[in-house]
């Protein structure tokens, strides 16, 4: 018997964020006197009209992520490989600050400009708290099915 609750919304929910996260700006640079205003999404920076994709591998990892948390849903038959996956997809959002922090930083170093962060920007992490709280829904499914086939092995 497989139980499936709580963590299929945590999952859905997930996804959503990280393909919204997608496709929102997660910061502006702004040029020093306020005249220069760069915006960089996951999928390339604006740059004086420009889009400039190098930083086009954080557009990767966010979809890799949304896929994983996507297909993570359906591998409800087994949960061991569903809280493995939901584990590799908390490293990949993990990851991606890490790509986001060099990219700001490379970005950031070129133009010569500060940095405002957009709200987009907690996404992944909004995700990946979601992610942890299905965790902990599939580790009381599994309880609650190792206790069942126990009671039954008894009678």
């Amino acid at each position: 018997m497989v139980i499936q609750r709580i963590q299929t919304l945590y999952l859905f929910l997930a996804f959503i964020a990280l393909v919204v996260a997608m496709f929102m700006p997660v910061g502006v640079f702004i040029g020093y006197g306020n005249t220069d205003f760069y915006e960089f999404y996951p999928l390339y920076v604006v740059l004086n009209g420009v889009k400039d994709y190098a930083v086009a591998g954080l557009f990767t990892i966010l979809g890799l992520s949304a896929i994983i948390a996507l297909g993570t849903i359906f591998c409800y038959k087994d949960l061991l490989l569903q809280i493995r996956l939901s584990i590799f997809n908390i490293v990949m959002m993990i990851g991606y600050y890490g790509a986001f922090g060099a990219m700001w930083w490379i970005v950031g170093g070129d133009l010569d400009a500060s940095f405002k962060m957009n709200w987009a920007l907690g996404l992944p992490i909004v995700s990946l708290i979601l992610t942890v709280l299905a965790i902990r829904g599939m580790g009381h499914d599994r309880k609650l099915l190792r206790d069942a086939n126990s009671m039954r092995l008894r009678d």
